[in-house]
């Protein structure tokens, strides 16, 4: 299983950049939490690759946030929109014969997706946060077992997303930063 991580942020607000709200902290938590989400899904699933994408609505404290390599499955892709756009999972076993998808054009992916198995990310509020997908360079038929896996993994994910923004709204609290925000936040989870 190979692990494809970036180190860029897909369109953080510079806004939250000069207020300090996007620590390094956060990010480093992300990105070795979503490491380990991404070696453990490996372990359960045959796949090759795994990766993850958090969009900027899922925290107040960073904008998007992406542990892959976005030229593999283009966010703009029908792959990708379609996995935003179906409840459940979107399990393919070849992308370049799924009715519902076209062949993706990107010389990194040719190769490498041949098989697809991915799953929106949600926060408690049904809403989407994110996409997690695994795919393979062979023509893979994932089970309705692997698919119950991948879903489980991305309720783990939303989770640790909303683990890390309690704590930054915890510490926003206490260095008295953004106050009306985390209130807000904090209000809304209550929800």
């Amino acid at each position: 299983m190979s692990y494809i991580a970036s180190s860029e942020l897909d369109q953080y607000d510079e806004q939250a950049l000069s207020q300090g709200q996007l620590s390094q902290a956060i990010q480093d938590e992300l990105r070795k939490s979503l490491a380990i989400l991404a070696i453990e899904l490996s372990l359960k699933i045959k796949i090759s690759y795994v990766a993850a994408s958090l969009f900027q609505n899922a925290s107040p404290f960073f904008g998007g946030f992406s542990v892959c390599d976005s030229d593999y499955i283009p966010y703009d892709s029908k792959l990708f929109m379609d996995t935003l756009s179906i409840q459940g999972v979107v399990n393919v076993c070849d992308v370049d014969k799924g009715e519902h998808f076209e062949k993706i054009h990107s010389p990194k992916c040719s190769s490498r997706i041949k098989s697809y198995l991915g799953v929106t990310v949600k926060n408690r509020n049904g809403e989407a946060i994110g996409v997690l997908y695994a795919f393979s360079p062979w023509h893979e038929v994932f089970s309705a077992a692997d698919e119950l896996v991948i879903q489980a993994f991305a309720q783990k994910a939303s989770a640790m997303v909303e683990v890390l923004n309690i704590s930054e709204a915890l510490k926003s609290i206490h260095n008295k930063k953004n106050c009306r925000e985390v209130f807000e936040y904090l209000t809304s989870l209550a929800v």
